[in-house]
């Protein structure tokens, strides 16, 4: 592991009460304990990263997501949890800013991982699919230590948050192999939402250059659709996509129909994806009326780069389009050996957070 310095929260100075109510705010009256740490550290059991969906009033306050991990680091004996929200300079921007997210990256590969998704009426299923989530838990495999899903429930009420804990590792299994795509269909479709769309250069920082210039130049579902392809370039496995596309408006792609094969009430639908009149991709969509379920693929042709490059008219500047940050997970490292998985389910009653809170 390469030496780094984050800074971290101190888990035993720190009241997750205070933090929940917004009693430590970072305010000169109200600090949040904080304290830079170099890694790796002697005793590795003391750090961990939290992987979280962000789901407080402003940032970490109001989150039950923090406040449940910080009392989960606390039982563990952690003393040290790096948030990204504390971690990372959120003062800058650019490139700085890119490669600051992507070193932080890299520590869901090599340290232990406390995960905590849970937001009222969300499963992990569908949560665990949204672009910063997927990115963040495709970087669990080969972490050599371990991961840690932290959920909540409410005393005496069972409802989809409450299951997430139980389904964590087979849905976490699920989507180790798969690519960003879907994740960003599920945004073109409405599926997830996203604060800014333009942060997906983040999440791919090879080509975040590249994404931001299409954010600058086209509309939202043309910008989408691009990323998507573009995540999708070099794999042509299938995977469970969003069928919604198909009802999309696009200002400069189309979907065009090539081919319906319907066998009784199921059908395939075969389609072109063109770009400004150039075919650049396919989408086929088979439909299986027993489940009600569509089983789609996306494939990108060998021309997609050039033709959006010559959308863009920036196909003099490839060259300049290279990002300095390279995909953390793109540096050698062994993914034959998963890391332990473990489950938590604390009761925010009984942790002093009531079903109104």
């Amino acid at each position: 592991m390469a030496t780094s310095e984050w800074r971290a929260l101190l888990v035993n100075e720190v009241n997750e009460r205070d933090l929940y109510d917004g009693r430590l705010d970072g305010t000169s009256s109200k600090i949040i304990p904080i304290s830079k740490v170099q890694l790796p550290i002697e005793d590795p059991t003391k750090a961990a990263v939290l992987s979280w969906r962000w789901d407080g009033t402003h940032g970490i306050i109001g989150s039950r997501n923090v406040f449940g991990a910080i009392h989960q680091a606390r039982v563990m004996g952690i003393k040290y949890l790096f948030i990204d929200a504390i971690s990372i300079d959120q003062r800058l921007s650019g490139d700085d800013l890119l490669c600051q997210v992507v070193e932080f990256s890299k520590l869901y590969q090599s340290i232990q991982v406390l995960a905590a998704y849970d937001v009222r009426g969300s499963g992990i299923w569908r949560t665990i699919r949204r672009p910063w989530i997927l990115s963040e838990v495709q970087l669990f495999k080969g972490n050599p230590t371990r991961i840690t899903y932290v959920g909540h429930v409410v005393t005496g009420r069972l409802n989809a948050t409450e299951t997430s804990s139980i389904y964590f590792e087979p849905v976490l299994r699920s989507v180790w192999n798969q690519n960003l795509t879907g994740a960003v269909l599920g945004l073109l479709c409405g599926f997830f939402t996203m604060a800014s769309i333009s942060d997906l250069k983040y999440i791919i920082p090879s080509r975040a250059r590249l994404f931001q210039i299409a954010y600058n130049i086209l509309s939202r579902n043309d910008h989408l659709l691009t990323v998507a392809i573009f995540c999708q370039m070099g794999d042509q496995k299938s995977f469970e996509y969003w069928s919604g596309i198909t009802n999309v408006v696009f200002d400069r792609y189309a979907l065009i129909t090539a081919n319906v094969a319907n066998h009784n009430q199921d059908y395939t639908a075969n389609a072109k994806i063109m770009l400004d009149g150039v075919h650049v991709a396919t989408w086929e969509d088979e439909f299986k009326s027993s489940t009600q379920y569509h089983d789609c693929s996306l494939d990108a042709l060998d021309n997609f780069e050039d033709v959006v490059l010559k959308a863009l008219d920036v196909a003099q500047f490839r060259g300049l389009l290279t990002c300095p940050a390279s995909e953390p997970g793109s540096t050698t490292r062994d993914t034959t050996k998963d890391p332990i998985i473990n489950t938590r389910l604390l009761d925010l009653r009984l942790l002093g957070l009531n079903d109104e809170a």
